[in-house]
């Protein structure tokens, strides 16, 4: 648990608006694959990738 937290934090820095959001959602895919987490962490990453 702690790991994913980590995690989303990285990409709310990665994703301030200057970042392209294919480059976070690359990110997110990889991080989901990794994880074995998918349906979590695409709930987490979703507001971050939109919020741009």
């Amino acid at each position: 648990m702690v790991e994913e937290e980590v995690v989303v934090e990285e990409w709310e820095d990665l994703a301030e608006c200057g970042i392209n959001s294919m480059e976070t959602i690359a990110i997110a895919a990889i991080t989901m694959i990794t994880t074995m987490r998918t349906a979590w962490v695409l709930v987490r990453a979703l507001p971050v990738i939109i919020s741009c």
